[in-house]
Parts: structure tokens; sequence; C-alpha cells
């Protein structure tokens, strides 16, 4: 057993919040998810393009279809009901959003286009 410190996002939107008292597996990405955004969301998390909120945002709208609205609705349940999220940080994780589906869509485009150039030959 080995204790590692690491940033990552949450997957699975309304899951209870992770322990260092349970027990994790690493896995790779393709196993837990089948959408290049969020492959291209953790990618800008790891390059420091993105704060790990920036990126949970961003994660939780293109992975669970948790949408923009929904997370600026929630509020902390301690003390004055604050929101939890910033504006600045909800549109920040929609800016990345817009952002990851204009590459998957011109990366889906650039594949067809191979495709069919391969066929035509």
């Amino acid at each position: 057993v080995i204790k590692v410190k690491l940033t990552s996002v949450c997957l699975e939107y309304g899951k209870p919040e992770p322990s260092a008292r349970n027990e994790y597996v690493v896995k790779p990405i393709e196993t837990l998810c089948d959408k290049p955004e969020v492959v291209s969301i953790l990618r800008s998390l790891s390059l420091g393009k993105v704060s790990q909120e920036v990126a949970q945002l961003a994660a939780w709208n293109v992975a669970n279809d948790v949408s923009f609205e929904q997370l600026a609705a929630q509020k902390s349940k301690l003390g004055l009901q604050q929101p939890i999220y910033s504006q600045s940080t909800i549109a920040a994780a929609a800016e990345l959003v817009d952002v990851v589906q204009a590459e998957a869509t011109a990366d889906a485009r650039g594949a067809n286009a191979t495709a069919s150039a391969s066929a035509g030959r």
C-alpha cells in the first residue's frame, strides 16, 4: 500500500465525498468515461491550464450532463447559505467546455475526412 497525493476530479456527480479511509484504484480514463472532452479537461488540469475547481465543474457538465445552472444554484450547507461556486469559476468552466467540445468536433471532422479520403483510393 502506498499513499499518493494527486489532483483529480470526480466523474460521478452526486456520489459522497472521497475519504482517505477508502481504498482507491488508479484506472485508465477510458474505463470510466468514453467522452474525449473529459480527457481534454483532465489534460488541461494536468498541464496547469485550469484550476481543479474549474476542471471539476466542466467534468460534471460533460460526463454527467449537470447544467451550469444546477451548479450555480448549489448553496453551502454551513452558515449563510452562500453559493458554493463563484460566477467566475462557473464561467471559466463553461468556457473550457466550449473549447473542448469545439476540439472534439474538429477532431471528429478530421477523422471523417481522413476516412473518406482513404475510402476513395
